[in-house]
């Protein structure tokens, strides 16, 4: 029966994040290519996962059925502190489903929500957020916020419409901009009214697929009208959850928010711990789980302090391009340029983060295909390093001018470029520099040198320390080799490249440089004929 799932109803899982369904068709499928598609469903579920929603079972039977480990991975991060569940019956006669949604300071301008929700959604948020500002108010008056999913792509395949989730936006307004937790797996519905909460339609559905499926929902909070069909129907489905009603905006706080406000972070301190995150990004791919947090440091920083003010943009703009969306991360970034250029703030901002911004709008651009204002970005965070003495900042300021150069079709800038970032290692970061190696050998091998990229890959294995030994540093000098090799067709020398511990556990756990890795393993392995291996 499961090798017969139709196509609609899978569809429908990923998207209503019914992880415990696809597990149930992929463990039960019969032929080897029902059970691969319906594996690929888990993985695309659990990239769509919201936060605390995967069970760490859930997430090994995920892995023991076949799915990716470094896409399970994904799934394990943690909900944010203001965040709401809230149930959507996106048709009538559609199975219902939960996501977690949270009010979000934008830094653009943009309240984010029209692509996600409909006009009334819309409305009903405005509200919500209006009639929040009765309880607590924004840090420093600042604005605009919108309600934020944290899957938006998920409730971008539904027609999200309707005035049920004022409630829910009310709520994670008030956690906000109050400092007031959330409690954990707290499920909000109903209409926002300015004298409390009404009732809402598709209540069935919504309380099905909060019962169903979702290991991170403990309480319930609905309209006290609803009150005794809810308990009902929790009874009736045997399941832990507590359920609460509630008529007043009063009332629906105490329902569903902790008693006491946390302690407010220093604002150098909140950079610092954000920071200490964004260094990490690339661990398990965290960038999705940065930008909430990101956004409401953003958010609250008080007036007068642009270099913070500039730090926090430039790691929002980087994460938002990490997570595939360049035009958003260039309008975060320029955000962060105009405060700097301002006339108020232009010896403001030191040459650290300075550069840092240039780098990322390079990279940015970069991935726009914007080739020569990214090459004019890239020069500008050379010169801010040199000019500042910052030598680890330079490092990284010519592997951006050389990864632009590159994209240029400039291979031979680029060598120059990381020559330079090598003798800058050398002499800095000597622990780091088969990393470099590997850099450098891809340029020369881009640019017609395959004896001097063997050379450059022969000094970084021999510069491998034994700390070194079998990390990822080894990995990406052996990715960069190969892609040095590939460029010329050597395909068997990539694959010796490749095949070492260090590589296949970036593979099966890093994002980078597991990808690349991947991408020039699978080309080898269909070059020497064994085209099925290299497609998986």
């Amino acid at each position: 029966m499961n090798d017969a799932a139709e196509p609609r109803d899978v569809e429908a899982f990923v998207t209503g994040g019914r992880l415990d369904r696809l597990l149930d068709l992929a463990r039960t499928a019969r032929a080897p290519r029902h059970r691969r598609w319906l594996v690929d469903a888990v993985e695309r579920a659990l990239l769509l996962a919201d936060p605390g929603a995967v069970s760490s079972a859930q997430r090994d039977e995920a892995v023991a059925l076949g799915a990716d480990p470094s896409v399970a991975e994904v799934a394990d991060v943690v909900a944010p502190t203001h965040g709401v569940l809230l149930p959507f019956a996106p048709r009538a006669g559609q199975s219902g489903i939960v996501r977690l949604v949270y009010v979000s300071f934008r830094a653009t301008g943009d309240d984010g929500t029209e692509n996600v929700f409909g006009p009334s959604s819309r409305a009903a948020i405005g509200q919500a957020l209006e009639l929040a500002q009765r309880f607590a108010r924004p840090p420093a008056g600042r604005g605009p916020y919108g309600l934020s999913a944290a899957q938006p792509e998920a409730l971008r395949r539904l027609r999200v419409d309707g005035a049920s989730l004022g409630a829910a936006a009310f709520v994670s307004a008030v956690a906000l901009w109050s400092r007031r937790h959330v409690l954990p797996g707290t499920l909000v519905t109903g209409e926002l009214r300015a004298t409390g909460i009404d009732g809402v339609g598709g209540l069935a559905a919504k309380i099905e697929a909060s019962l169903h499926g979702r290991p991170d929902v403990r309480r319930l909070v609905v309209p006290s009208r609803d009150l005794a069909s809810v308990r009902a129907a929790v009874e009736q489905a045997g399941a832990s959850v507590e359920v609460a009603g509630v008529t007043t905006l009063e009332s629906l706080l105490d329902a569903t928010l902790e008693p006491e406000p946390r302690a407010e972070e220093r604002p150098d301190d909140a950079v610092a711990e954000a920071r200490r995150a964004f260094v990490r990004g690339w661990r398990g791919f965290r960038w999705p789980a940065q930008r909430e947090p990101l956004e409401r440091l953003v958010g609250g920083l008080p007036p007068g302090r642009p270099d913070l003010a500039v730090e926090a943009l430039t790691m929002l703009g980087a994460v938002t391009r990490h997570i595939g969306a360049p035009d958003e991360s260039l309008a975060v970034l320029e955000q962060a340029l105009a405060i700097v250029e301002s006339d108020e703030s232009r010896d403001g901002v030191p040459d650290l983060p300075l550069a840092e911004l240039h780098q990322h709008l390079a990279l940015t651009l970069r991935q726009l295909c914007r080739f020569g204002d990214a090459a004019r970005m890239a020069a500008r965070a050379v010169r801010v390093a040199k000019r500042g003495r910052l030598r680890g900042e330079l490092l990284e300021a010519h592997g951006c001018a050389g990864l632009v150069a590159l994209s240029r079709g400039r291979a031979r800038d680029a060598v120059a470029h990381q020559r330079a970032a090598l003798a800058i290692v050398h002499g800095h970061r000597p622990a780091s520099c088969p990393r470099t190696h590997g850099y450098l050998a891809q340029a020369l091998g881009l640019a017609g040198d395959l004896d001097g990229a063997r050379d450059e890959y022969r000094a970084g294995l021999a510069h491998l320390d034994e700390r070194s030994r079998g990390t990822s540093r080894e990995a990406w000098l052996r990715t960069s080799f190969a892609t040095a090799l590939a460029a010329h067709a050597r395909w068997d020398e990539v694959r010796r490249a490749l095949d070492a511990p260090p590589t296949a556990r970036a593979v099966a756990h890093d994002p980078l440089p597991g990808l690349v890795a991947r991408r020039w393993l699978g080309l080898a392995l269909a070059e020497a004929g064994e085209p099925e291996t290299g497609w998986e």
